[in-house]
């Protein structure tokens, strides 16, 4: 089996995040699904939105069907038409745990969160609502960002008030629907092991605990043709850009 060079989270693994995100979430799934008590399921959920629509000009030529992807706003003059044009659907996959004894109620909301969720846009306004949906609806949100890309303070604000080490690469927040306001931060040095963080459920139900470590093994299967004599698809910091470097010479990686 190959194995990254990296002890925790390879940042080198970021420009296939794609792909990378849909196996964390299979594989947690997984994880989790025989450490459930009674009553409780893990299951696969999605979401989608539309990214990169756009509002072209052009003359009107007669009697043009347009196409199905795209609306006909209103015509500016006799010549001219404004089309909407329609991007691509994208899906975003996660974990829920559900309560089959009580109408499939949704107990808790494990996501891995990508660039799309931080930056500007459709995937972080989609996020965003179900985040307020499921506090609302007091549902425990397990949060995973194990990409550099993007603003993470955009979804993330709590950190700024909360004594977190700014530097810390990547890091998971655990909100549980009885205490919203006191979040649990775990911060993930690139430096060390990913940890086991607290999946919380029920009021009555003692919390269980996902592994992140072997999730990020698993799916780095495949990928040993990642070139680590260049430098990784997001800058790191320089702390971090330093340390990587001696550990990528040492491991005979450059």
């Amino acid at each position: 089996m190959s194995q990254s060079p990296f002890p925790g989270m390879d940042p080198f693994m970021e420009c296939h995040w794609g792909d990378m995100h849909a196996s964390l979430v299979v594989y947690a799934s997984d994880q989790i699904r025989p450490l459930l008590p009674p009553g409780l399921r893990a299951r696969i959920d999605e979401r989608a939105y539309v990214e990169g629509d756009y509002q072209l000009r052009r003359k009107r030529r007669p009697n043009k069907q347009e196409s199905i992807d795209s609306a006909v706003l209103p015509a500016v003059d006799d010549n001219f038409v404004s089309v909407l044009v329609r991007g691509s659907t994208v899906t975003e996959t996660f974990v829920q745990i559900i309560d089959m004894r009580s109408s499939d109620r949704v107990i808790t909301v494990i996501e891995f969160v990508g660039p799309n969720m931080k930056r500007s846009g459709p995937g972080r306004d989609a996020y965003s609502t179900e985040r307020d949906e499921c506090r609302q609806a007091g549902v425990n949100m397990v949060e995973i960002d194990l990409t550099l890309e993007g603003s993470r303070e955009s979804i993330f604000p709590q950190i700024a008030s909360l004594d977190c080490s700014p530097t810390a690469a990547y890091v998971a927040m655990v909100t549980r629907a009885t205490n919203p306001d006191e979040p649990i931060v775990y911060q993930l040095p690139l430096q060390y092991r990913l940890p086991s963080i607290a999946i919380p459920l029920r009021a009555s139900d003692s919390d269980i605990f996902l592994d992140l470590q072997p999730l990020i093994e698993h799916a780095y299967e495949g990928y040993d043709f990642l070139d680590y004599t260049q430098p990784p698809p997001v800058p790191l910091g320089d702390a971090d850009a330093k340390w990587a470097d001696e550990m990528l010479r040492t491991a005979g990686k450059r």
